[in-house]
């Protein structure tokens, strides 16, 4: 259902913005230095990220998207700028319908200046939406995929054996 959600957004989006962005993504899910320098410098591009649910009544979830929005400034042309490709993710999303229990509707808009202050030319800005979904159904625990675990050596140039992954099970 998330992924569903997920997947849909990044269609209208790319619908909605076409050539203007090079990157429609989701979001990769934590904050480091080189995942901000990596967005920022896609740009311009749109990544979504799911952030939030809470139960709003006995079979609704009520969950918060969030996109952000990677441009840089100033835009060579008025229909590129920040604003004009915020009023059309505006236009476009603001409620959608996702075949959810309810459509996507628009709650807020802010500049992240904090995270382009390291990279001179950039903006990123936070566009939140909330959708109301159905409570999910139970999922079997047949259909979850198993984990897989992974090991790795690594040979440094002196030599040296260095482990890289030390969570391993013997398939």
């Amino acid at each position: 259902m998330f992924a569903q959600v997920d997947s849909a957004l990044k269609a209208a989006i790319t619908t909605a913005l076409g050539s203007h962005v090079k990157e429609v993504a989701s979001h990769p899910g934590h904050w480091s230095k080189d995942v901000v320098n990596s967005m920022l410098l896609s740009a311009p591009a749109v990544y979504t990220s799911f952030t939030k649910g809470k139960l709003s009544d006995v079979n609704k979830l009520k969950s918060r998207w969030t996109l952000y929005l990677i441009t840089q400034y100033p835009a060579g042309d008025e229909q590129s700028s920040a604003y004009a490709l915020i009023v059309r993710l505006l236009q476009a999303l603001h409620g959608l319908e996702l075949e959810q229990a309810d459509g996507l509707m628009f709650k807020s808009v802010k500049n992240l200046a904090h995270l382009a202050e390291d990279q001179t030319g950039y903006q990123c800005h936070e566009l939140e939406f909330s959708l109301l979904m159905p409570w999910p159904d139970q999922v079997a625990l047949d259909d979850l995929d198993d984990f897989l675990r992974y090991h790795a050596d690594e040979t440094t140039l002196d030599g040296k054996q260095v482990l890289i992954a030390a969570d391993t099970k013997v398939l």
